[in-house]
């Protein structure tokens, strides 16, 4: 179970939340081995899996002053999301090495990936005088201007309503009436040619420089959610990045340092971010939806360095350009038609460092004495898409607050002091 809501109170629960998984893959690889200077591996690979998920959900929303007057005076309690998923997969691929000179290797690689997902799901409510189905029902009729539309709830009908978004790929049950309650279905199939290209070249057997060219896919998927309407069940789409990245691995000083440094830029298409939706029941509520376009870019820096065999230590600092360079939605306020070119992708500090110093003291025997301390700061971020904005137009927010989703930056400091037992 979870405490959705964090209060002492039970206004929303997740009482329980259980699933099954029945999965069954299998791949064939033909590969040269690996010692001449020429090394390939090709082969495909098969994936079914099904899925089961129950959803419950608990909440104590006295609905009597919400529409109905006392219609609904008592508070609906339980109510139980049920999805089943058949995923199956297929992917085709090939990887390629070759020594051009003895310090130079140069690489490729490419995979096919077929995807079809199978999705149906049921919000139905589980407890007597079902609060939950009715309400639902009564909503089905007045959202539609037909109050004979949906009839009182039955017990096991499901009651999600027949209602989409304007979003391109949305489509609702043509089999239902608009607004009717019922069961959601639907189908994703999708299919990728993801790869990558790059160089390994030692000027000298300790010191590695590398650059990478690649395209990948995060593949999509529906939402598993105690939800009002169609809409919200609609499936992200598979988001791909086409990723630059150079960088060196250099051991010097006899070992005693170990140096990395790495460049990057990520150019996304349709990623999958967390972001508002307006729901014609609930109003304003959080799915993830895909950022027609977005970018990350920036460096990261590694040092570790073994002054004496016992101590250890170790740096880290990694910068971050994400931003959202296209997308129009609803901001943290609830406004739709907001513009979001420009803005920061969520939960991105621009600068992270950490430090970390250990040291070790045998102490006779199998026992060994450790000390240690870290430090690791992160510089603001935000929380949703937009959450910067200044301002948000959230009700409520204290008299000079303009990041409303935002979250300052922080350092954490962390020492440690033990005896170990090498055996």
């Amino acid at each position: 179970g979870t405490d959705f809501d964090g209060f002492a109170l039970n206004v929303f629960e997740i009482p329980w939340n259980k699933g099954k998984i029945d999965s069954f893959t299998q791949e064939l690889r033909f590969s040269n081995g690996g010692s001449g200077p020429l090394r390939y591996v090709f082969g495909g690979n098969f994936e079914r899996s099904k899925i089961h998920q129950e959803l419950g959900n608990q909440y104590t929303y006295t609905s009597a002053n919400l529409f109905f007057g006392t219609a609904f005076g008592a508070p609906f309690q339980t109510s139980l999301g049920i999805s089943d998923q058949t995923l199956t997969n297929y992917a085709a691929f090939g990887n390629v090495e070759y020594d051009i000179a003895s310090n130079l290797t140069i690489k490729g690689g490419v995979r096919y990936t077929d995807s079809k997902n199978k999705y149906s799901f049921c919000e139905l409510d589980v407890e007597p005088p079902y609060y939950a189905g009715n309400l639902l029902h009564t909503f089905a009729n007045i959202l539609s201007g037909n109050p004979n539309l949906a009839a009182a709830y039955q017990p096991g009908g499901c009651f999600v309503l027949n209602v989409s978004t304007d979003q391109p790929y949305a489509a609702v049950d043509p089999s239902l009436p608009i607004y009717a309650p019922g069961r959601f279905n639907s189908v994703l199939h999708e299919d990728n040619v993801s790869w990558r290209v790059g160089v390994d070249f030692k000027p000298q057997p300790d010191i590695l420089l590398y650059a990478n060219l690649s395209k990948g896919y995060k593949a999509g998927s529906f939402p598993t959610i105690n939800g009002t309407i169609f809409g919200q069940y609609l499936p992200v789409r598979q988001e791909s990045v086409l990723a630059y990245e150079g960088g060196f691995k250099a051991t010097l000083l006899d070992r005693t340092l170990q140096l990395n440094g790495a460049l990057f830029y990520y150019d996304y298409k349709d990623k999958q971010l967390r972001t508002k939706f307006l729901d014609p029941v609930f109003a304003q509520l959080d799915v993830i939806q895909n950022i027609p376009k977005s970018h990350v870019g920036g460096f990261e820096l590694e040092a570790t360095i073994r002054p004496t065999r016992n101590f250890t230590v170790s740096a880290a600092y990694t910068y971050l350009d994400a931003k959202i360079d296209r997308y129009t939605g609803v901001d943290a306020g609830g406004t739709p038609g907001a513009v979001f070119d420009g803005t920061r992708i969520p939960f991105t500090p621009k600068h992270q460092v950490g430090v970390n110093l250990d040291y070790e003291q045998p102490l006779g025997g199998s026992l060994v004495g450790f000390v240690g301390a870290s430090v690791n700061h992160r510089s603001d971020t935000i929380s949703v898409v937009g959450g910067d904005r200044t301002p948000v137009a959230v009700t409520g927010v204290a008299p000079g607050v303009t990041k409303v989703y935002g979250i300052d930056g922080y350092t954490l400091v962390d020492g440690q002091l033990g005896i170990k037992d090498e055996d």
